[in-house]
């Protein structure tokens, strides 16, 4: 028997699937072809057949869920990263306001090292 690196539930489904396939293609070498036994045997293990199937897809459909899951992290880490020692004004979630006032309704805003002037 071989050591198992995973355990998750479709892991030992597909285990189990797979020992009861082959019980059953053992079974079927010793049943007589033309009997109706054989045919139930065959129909039994084309079963086993999509029912891995289905779970194999069922992984992969979760493997790349997982992938997606840890890719938007990485981007929202990298988002954070980018603003984590940035003030943010009043009403603005980009923009900060510093400095004094120059003149009368003029503020400088600064973003990412680029300043604009709001009149």
């Amino acid at each position: 028997m071989t050591k198992k690196l995973r355990s998750s539930p479709v892991d030992k489904a597909i285990e189990r699937i797979l020992e009861l396939s082959a019980d059953a293609q053992i079974r079927r070498r010793e049943i007589a072809k033309d009997s109706l036994a054989h045919y139930t045997v065959t129909e039994t293990i084309a079963a086993y057949g999509k029912a891995l199937a289905l779970l194999t897809a069922l992984q992969r459909v979760v493997a790349r869920l997982i992938l997606w899951f840890a890719h938007g992290l990485l981007v929202l880490c990298f988002i954070r990263m980018l603003f984590t020692n940035r003030r943010f004004g009043r009403g603005s979630l980009a923009f900060q306001c510093q400095g004094k006032d120059i003149s009368p309704g003029v503020r400088s805003f600064h973003f990412a090292s680029t300043s604009l002037h709001q009149s």
